[in-house]
């Protein structure tokens, strides 16, 4: 049930065309080294094993960008447009343009394979599969020994993309399990076992700080990678260098309720719907580095990025990089203290109570707070001002999240972090 690559194969089957995988084994190369083929092939071997253990172990299977799957019921066809993939052997698969397949004349060469009536609804996955050609021909010699025969052979190997669809049926095994389940599980992906429950309370008991935190994640999570690997083998076998062997594909799209209505002799494609949520999805490492590094930061909730004294002395203005629920901005969830030294022989005194005067007014356009104070900043000590993200009248956002700041944990839905902010005056 394939529809052909966008590029055509002109020669014979390539796969044995292309240089084995060799990661581990890589030529030494010496002056005045006689150099055949063979050594081609595994200088070729080493560098495309090399990419491909990193893509298939450390990125895995999905789609990087594109690969847009529609139904067009006007011109009978489901058409994917290009994209960019990797599979579970690790093999890029680069579509350049759009490829279609006509369903009716699909189901007309498969029929033997499909539902005996295809009135009735259907459905149909949409995968991608790595596809390479063999392509420009040049002169060769044939008999290399004799050296009076020449033929050609083709010089260049263009990788591409064999698309297909899969009849979807109640017999299909499950998709096997994502990796990283412990991993999964704390970030509230998987459910947590007993037995998971168990380790990890046994764990946590005694992680009071960030760094006894980061250590239980590592002790807890450490079965994720030693339970993986890949296909278990006989022995005497070689071990599998990929997760997935060379049949290994990508899902697209599944392709529900499809039906087909008689046109003349054939068939013709009446209904059909698309669903690309359940494709695999690799983000770029910059997306995943901005991510992780927000919550790191931010947390769940908005985050004050800059304070600024006013310049009559009795006045302090707050960015923010989100929106904020005015009505939370009272001196509960907003205090400005000082400690004045300025008194003879700079003698300190006390902090004092909280100066900062209603109400606290939230610029929209500029994402600005402003408070004013009942009284001036001391000429020598310690301005203190305190956004609360906890306690039970903290700072929200216009989304109802709590301030977010630094802390001793990461802020999460249900508690924030206060913003603290401390300027000494001279």
């Amino acid at each position: 049930m394939a529809q052909p690559s966008a590029i055509p194969c002109p020669g014979a089957d390539p796969a044995d065309a292309i240089p084995p995988p060799g990661p581990f084994l890589a030529p030494r190369y010496h002056f005045g080294m006689l150099l055949s083929v063979d050594d081609f092939d595994a200088e070729q071997g080493y560098h495309r094993g090399k990419t491909r253990l990193h893509n298939a172990w450390l990125h895995g299977s999905g789609v990087v960008w594109g690969y847009h799957v529609t139904a067009d019921t006007t011109a009978g066809e489901v058409r994917v447009g290009p994209g960019l993939a990797l599979d579970g052997a690790g093999r890029e698969l680069y579509l350049d343009g759009d490829s279609c397949v006509n369903v009716g004349r699909w189901y007309a060469e498969n029929k033997k394979d499909l539902p005996d009536d295809p009135t009735k609804p259907f459905d149909v996955r949409v995968v991608a599969h790595f596809k390479p050609c063999l392509t420009r021909q040049v002169p060769a010699v044939a008999e290399p020994c004799q050296g009076s025969y020449r033929d050609t052979a083709y010089s260049r190997l263009v990788e591409t993309v064999g698309l297909y669809l899969r009849l979807v049926k109640p017999t299909d095994p499950p998709p096997p399990a994502p990796p990283f389940h412990r991993l999964r599980a704390i970030l509230g992906l998987d459910p947590l076992t007993d037995d998971d429950k168990k380790a990890l309370g046994d764990l946590v008991k005694n992680a009071g700080t960030d760094a006894a935190r980061l250590a239980v994640l590592r002790r807890f999570t450490v079965p994720d990678v030693t339970d993986r690997g890949p296909a278990k083998v006989q022995p005497g076998e070689p071990v599998p260098l990929f997760p997935e062997t060379d049949a290994a594909e990508v899902l697209l799209a599944n392709v529900t309720g499809v039906t087909l209505a008689k046109d003349g002799d054939g068939w013709k494609l009446a209904t059909a719907a698309v669903d690309e949520s359940v494709r695999s999805v690799l983000l770029p490492t910059a997306t995943l580095q901005d991510f992780l590094v927000g919550r790191a930061l931010g947390g769940t909730g908005p985050r004050v990025i800059g304070v600024a004294l006013g310049a009559d002395n009795k006045s302090l203005t707050l960015t923010t990089d989100r929106d904020l629920l005015a009505t939370t901005l009272t001196p509960d969830s907003v205090s400005v203290t000082f400690l004045d030294v300025s008194g003879p022989n700079n003698t300190p005194g006390k902090w004092g109570a909280n100066v900062v005067k209603p109400p606290i007014t939230f610029d929209q356009p500029t994402k600005t707070v402003t408070v004013s104070l009942t009284a001036a900043f001391p000429a020598k000590g310690l301005v203190r001002l305190i956004v609360r993200g906890t306690g039970p009248a903290p700072v929200v956002g216009a989304d109802l999240a709590p301030l977010a700041g630094p802390g001793s944990a990461p802020p999460t839905a249900h508690d924030g972090a206060d913003f603290v902010f401390t300027a000494r005056r001279t």
